[in-house]
C-alpha cells in the first residue's frame, strides 16, 4: 500500500486539489447562490475514500475518485445557468494548467528534508530512486517502490519475498543502532552534526533520505497515548510519514512541513482502505518463502563512542507531557446547539466555538488536584526536586489568572489549496463579557425560579442576557474564521509579509515576538487548538494529536477528533516549561499526571457546563424545565 502510494501521489493530490478549485470557482462566479456555496460541502458527504463495488475493475482508486466527483459535478451543474458555465470552463482549465503542477510540486512527499541553520530544504527524490522503510527489531531495511531500471511499481511477489527474507534473518543481526534518541535533536544542528560524525554513519543516514515512508512493525501497545506511540524508532525526521503497527491498529505519523492535518488525515483514510484491500488478496495466497538468490540487508548505522559523547551534547526539542481522554460527552453537546437553535436563531456556536470557549474560562477556573498538591508539597519539603516542584505549584497559581490566546489552524484549502491554513490567533474576553460571572448567576436564577416560579422575571432577563452574550462570542468566532481563510488575518499578513525576506532576517524577525508577551499572543497564541471534526461514517480513524511550531512560547496543544461512533477524543501535549523541569529532576511520570489531571478538569468541567448551559437554554415558563429538555 505504501508503495502504491507513492506511484499515486501525483493523482492522489489532483482530486484534493480539482474538487477544492472546481467548486471554489464556481462559488466566486455564484456568490450569492446558496446552492452553489454548499457544493463543496455535499461533496464532502460523498466523497468515497477506498473503490466501492461499482468501481471499474482496470481503474485505480484515484481514478474512480476523478470519476466519481466528475459524476457528482455533472449533476450539480445542471442547476447553473448556461451563460456561466463558459466562463467557469475558462478558470478552471487556466488554474489546472498554471496551479495544479505547483500544488502537486509542493506537496509531494517524494522528497526529503535538508536541515539547516535557520529552516528546512525540501530536496526532491525521484520516483526510480524512492524506497519504502521497514523498521524490523530495531533494524532498518529499504525496499525499492520500482522495479529495476524502470518506473513501474515493486511486483507483490517481490515485495513478499523480501519482507519473508527479512523475517528469516532478523535473528542474524543481534545488535542494532537505535536512532528514538537521536531524533529529539534539534534540526540547526545536523548541518554541523554531519560534518563530525564518522562517514559510515553518515552514508547510512542518507540512505533512510530516499524513504519518504518508513513503517515500523516492531509493535508499540495500542493503549498508550500517541505521543508516547511515536516514540519509537522513526528516523531522524527528514522524511514525510511514519507508520507504526500496534497489533490493533496503525498510527500515522505526519510530517507537518508535508501534510496539514485535514490531508493528513484523508491520506491515513486511503491508506488503510488500500492496505485492506491488498490483505483480502493476499490471504487467499499461501505464505510467502524465503529464497537464498533473494537479498536484503540492514541499513549500516555504526555509531562509535566519540558519535554518542558528540550526540548526546546536542540541544533536544522542547520535553513535553501528554494525556488523552474521550469523556466529554458528545450527544450533549448535540442537544445544546439544537437547543440554541430552537430558542435563539442568533446563537450560532459551532463545536469547536463551543470547546474553545470553554478552554478559556478552564484556565481561569482549574484547580489542581489535592493529591498531585500533596505531591508536590512533599518534594518541596524531602525531596531531590524541591525548586521544580516549588516552580510547578507556582506556575500552575499563576497560570488562571489570564484567559489564553489560542491559535486555531483554519482550513484555506477549500480557496486556495497551496496555501493550505490560516493561522487564526484570538483570546475570549472573559473579563470584559463577565462571561463566568454572568454563568453562575443565571444558573442560580434558575435555581431559584425552579423553588419558587415567581421569581421567573429574574431568571428570564439572566437568560436573554447570556444567550444574547453567546450569540455575540458565535458572531465574533464566525467572523473571525472567516477573515483567517480569506488570509486577511494579522498572522497571515505578518507570514506572508517575511515570505520574501532572506532567510536570516526572517528568523530574527521571528524572535520578536517571543521576546514580548503580548506580541507573541497577538501573532502565534500559546497554545494550539486543532480540531479536525466528526469523521465520515465509515472512517476507521480514533484518534489525532497536533503538533506546535518551534515557538518556546506555545504552551500547549490541543487536537480533537470525532470518531465514526460520534466519541470525542482529545489530546494533549503540555510542552508548559515545569514538565522539563519535572523531567529534568526525574519526575517524568509526575509530569503524566499532571497533563492529565489538567485534560480531565478540562472534560469534566466542559460536560457540567454544557449540562447548566442546556438547562439554562431550554427553561422557560410555559413549559416544565424536563419537559422542555424531553421535548
Amino acid at each position: 500500500a505504501a508503495i502504491t502510494t507513492l506511484h499515486q501521489y501525483d493523482d492522489l493530490l489532483g482530486n484534493e486539489w480539482r474538487e477544492r478549485v472546481y467548486t471554489s470557482v464556481l462559488n466566486q462566479l455564484l456568490p450569492d447562490d446558496e446552492h452553489c456555496q454548499q457544493l463543496y460541502r455535499r461533496w464532502e458527504f460523498q466523497r468515497p475514500y477506498r473503490r466501492e463495488a461499482d468501481a471499474n475493475p482496470r481503474h485505480t482508486y484515484p481514478r474512480y475518485r476523478h470519476a466519481k466527483f466528475d459524476h457528482f459535478l455533472q449533476r450539480e451543474m445542471q442547476h447553473i445557468a448556461p451563460e456561466i458555465q463558459p466562463q467557469w470552463v475558462a478558470q478552471v482549465r487556466q488554474a489546472r494548467e498554471t496551479e495544479l503542477p505547483r500544488y502537486q510540486q509542493q506537496m509531494s512527499i517524494l522528497a526529503y528534508l535538508e536541515p539547516g541553520p535557520y529552516d528546512e530544504t525540501r530536496r526532491p527524490v525521484p520516483l526510480a530512486e524512492a524506497t519504502v522503510g521497514i523498521v524490523y527489531q530495531g533494524q532498518y531495511y529499504l525496499l525499492p517502490a520500482c522495479e529495476p531500471d524502470t518506473d513501474k511499481p515493486l511486483s507483490v511477489e517481490k515485495v513478499r519475498e523480501l519482507i519473508a527474507v527479512i523475517i528469516a534473518q532478523a535473528n542474524q543481526y543481534t545488535s542494532a543502532t537505535p536512532l528514538m534518541n537521536v531524533d529529539r535533536i534539534r534540526r540547526a544542528s545536523w548541518p554541523d552534526l554531519y560534518a563530525h560524525l564518522n562517514k559510515d554513519l553518515v552514508a547510512g543516514l542518507t540512505t533512510l533520505r530516499h524513504a519518504p515512508i518508513l513503517i515500523n512493525f516492531d509493535k508499540r501497545p495500542s493503549h498508550l497515548p500517541l505521543s508516547q506511540i511515536r516514540q519509537a524508532e522513526r528516523g531522524i525526521g527528514d522524511h514525510a510519514l511514519t507508520i507504526f503497527d500496534t497489533g490493533d491498529t496503525f498510527i500515522f505519523d505526519l510530517s507537518h512541513i508535508f501534510f496539514d492535518g485535514t490531508w493528513g488525515v484523508a491520506l491515513a483514510e486511503i491508506m488503510t482502505n488500500e492496505a485492506s484491500a491488498w490483505a483480502t488478496y493476499l490471504h487467499r495466497l499461501p505464505l510467502p518463502q524465503s529464497r537464498p538468490e533473494t537479498k536484503i540487508s540492514p541499513v549500516a548505522l555504526p555509531v562509535n563512542k566519540e558519535d554518542w559523547d558528540l550526540l548526546e551534547k546536542q540541544p533536544r526539542i522542547t520535553t513535553e507531557a501528554f494525556a488523552e481522554t474521550d469523556a466529554v460527552d458528545f450527544h450533549e453537546i448535540k442537544l445544546l446547539r439544537a437547543a440554541f437553535k430552537k430558542r435563539n436563531d442568533l446563537v450560532e456556536l459551532t463545536v469547536n466555538d463551543i470547546l474553545v470557549l470553554y478552554r478559556a474560562i478552564h484556565v481561569t477556573t482549574y484547580q489542581l488536584s489535592p493529591e498531585l498538591v500533596a505531591i508536590l508539597n512533599d518534594i518541596v519539603k524531602t525531596g531531590p526536586g524541591k525548586k521544580a516542584a516549588a516552580a510547578t505549584l507556582t506556575a500552575v497559581a499563576e497560570s488562571t489568572r489570564l484567559s489564553p490566546a489560542i491559535l486555531i489552524p483554519v482550513d484555506a484549502s477549500r480557496r486556495t489549496p497551496r496555501d493550505r491554513l490560516h493561522p487564526l490567533s484570538i483570546a475570549i474576553p472573559l473579563e470584559q463579557l463577565d462571561l463566568i460571572q454572568l454563568h453562575y448567576q443565571t444558573v442560580a436564577a434558575l435555581d431559584a425560579y425552579k423553588e419558587n416560579n415567581t421569581l421567573y422575571k429574574p431568571f428570564d432577563n439572566l437568560q436573554r442576557h447570556y444567550l444574547a452574550t453567546l450569540a455575540g462570542i458565535g458572531e465574533y468566532l464566525s467572523r473571525a474564521k472567516e477573515i483567517a481563510a480569506a488570509g486577511e488575518t494579522h498572522n497571515v499578513g505578518t507570514i506572508k509579509m517575511m515570505a520574501h525576506l532572506p532567510t536570516p532576517i526572517q528568523r530574527l524577525l521571528d524572535k520578536i515576538p517571543n521576546r514580548f508577551e503580548v506580541l507573541n499572543d497577538i501573532i502565534k497564541g500559546r497554545e494550539v487548538f486543532s480540531n479536525i471534526g466528526a469523521v465520515a461514517p465509515s472512517s476507521t480513524l480514533t484518534r489525532f494529536m497536533t503538533a506546535k511550531d518551534d515557538n518556546e512560547n506555545k504552551h500547549l496543544a490541543w487536537g480533537v477528533l470525532t470518531d465514526a461512533n460520534m466519541v470525542m477524543h482529545i489530546t494533549l501535549r503540555d510542552f508548559r516549561p515545569h514538565v522539563a523541569r519535572l523531567v529534568a529532576a526525574g519526575y517524568q511520570g509526575l509530569a503524566q499526571r499532571l497533563a492529565q489531571d489538567y485534560l480531565d478538569a478540562y472534560a469534566t468541567g466542559l460536560n457540567q457546563f454544557i449540562r447548566e448551559l442546556l438547562k439554562i437554554t431550554v427553561a422557560s415558563q410555559s413549559m416544565p424545565l424536563q419537559e422542555e429538555l424531553n421535548t
